[in-house]
């Protein structure tokens, strides 16, 4: 593996880690209902940002919509989580 693939599969590697995190404490943010601020804020954005193109696409079935637990959240950190084995194994 060349210097320049293997730093951007470190830093995309570091990144979809991060994001996994924050997805992390997103949830526990949301169990504890601390108030909002300016860090639960920048949670809430940055980890959206992956969430809601995934929400986008089950809404389309109506069996999913109508269920009481979000589904998005779950699927993505699965989806982030299968992406960074992948690239792992690259």
């Amino acid at each position: 593996m060349s210097g320049i693939t293997y730093f951007v599969t470190t830093f995309v590697l570091a990144v979809l880690r991060i994001v996994q995190i924050l997805m992390l404490l997103r949830v526990i943010l949301s169990w504890f209902g601390v108030e909002e601020n300016s860090f639960s804020v920048f949670i809430y954005h940055v980890t959206e940002i992956f969430v809601s193109p995934v929400r986008s696409l089950l809404e389309r079935s109506e069996k999913i919509r109508l269920m009481p637990i979000d589904l998005s959240f779950f699927l993505t950190f699965i989806l982030l989580s299968l992406l960074e084995t992948v690239i792992g194994f690259l």
